[in-house]
């Protein structure tokens, strides 16, 4: 889950990084994934599409795989951790 300091902050967020974002030998990279499994949570769970970012997260450039951290949504806003609390 995000945070932000404003609490009408809302919707969900896909990371990869640039620097593992070589093709697998399934043709798959993390930017792929990236924009499958974005596009897989807004149409699912109908969340708001904040987007596909690069980033410098350790989590997502050191890894041997394709890789991506999804933010679902965003705690500071009511409406969405309530939700989250649900869905769990």
């Amino acid at each position: 889950m995000n945070y932000s300091t404003s609490k009408r902050a809302k919707g969900t967020e896909v990371y990869y990084s640039k620097v593992n974002n070589k093709k697998s030998f399934s043709g798959l990279n993390s930017k792929i994934f990236a924009t499958r499994m974005r596009n897989t949570i807004v149409n699912d769970l109908h969340t708001t599409n904040r987007g596909i970012k690069q980033a410098g997260f350790v989590v997502i450039k050191r890894n041997t795989v394709p890789a991506v951290l999804v933010e679902l949504g965003f705690v500071s806003n009511r409406s969405e951790e309530r939700r989250v609390g649900k869905e769990c």
